[in-house]
């Protein structure tokens, strides 16, 4: 047998370019993004819708509780111990519907704070301040003769409705 003399042409390059992945992303990594995108505008929306019910949900609480607190203070008798009852569960409902720091000031002081409840309306606010001023009497002058406390809850409930159902001006930041 004879050897065949090895031949020194050079043979041509082979194609590779079915080897070479290509720039565009796959069908899962888009798939995936896609699913991502879908999940983070889900979330947002559902932050959106919570925080906006938020405080309509806060309010509704503090109305529940404040009306539970006003007809707690029915079986009360005393005149002072019933002010005192029905001024806190109003105090209490705005502390919470209105973010006003008015549950721990003396009646001056609310009344003598100029800002007290702005997003109220005037009609409201005035309306409190009689309420207030009421109440302030009973807790705060002697009373020689007997008082008539029998429709102070109801009046206190009124208020309370009221209240409830004012909604707050927005006003104009600086």
């Amino acid at each position: 047998m004879e050897e065949q003399p090895t031949s020194l042409e050079l043979s041509d390059i082979p194609n590779i370019r079915q080897l070479i992945p290509s720039p565009a992303l796959s069908w899962w990594v888009w798939a995936a993004l896609a699913t991502v995108c879908i999940a983070l505008a889900v979330t947002l929306v559902i932050a959106l819708k919570s925080r906006k019910s938020k405080p309509a949900m806060l309010r509704q609480i503090a109305f529940r509780e404040a009306m539970a607190s006003l007809e707690k203070a029915r079986l009360i008798t005393a005149p002072v111990a019933l002010a005192t009852a029905v001024s806190l569960a109003i105090r209490r409902y705005l502390a919470s519907s209105f973010a006003d720091p008015s549950l721990f000031e003396t009646h001056e002081e609310f009344l003598s704070r100029h800002q007290a409840l702005a997003t109220l309306p005037e009609i409201t606010r005035q309306k409190i301040a009689r309420e207030y001023d009421h109440l302030a009497r009973m807790k705060y002058a002697p009373m020689e003769t007997q008082q008539d406390i029998s429709e102070l809850v109801t009046q206190m409930i009124q208020l309370l409705e009221h209240l409830h159902s004012v909604h707050p001006v927005l006003t104009a930041g600086p």
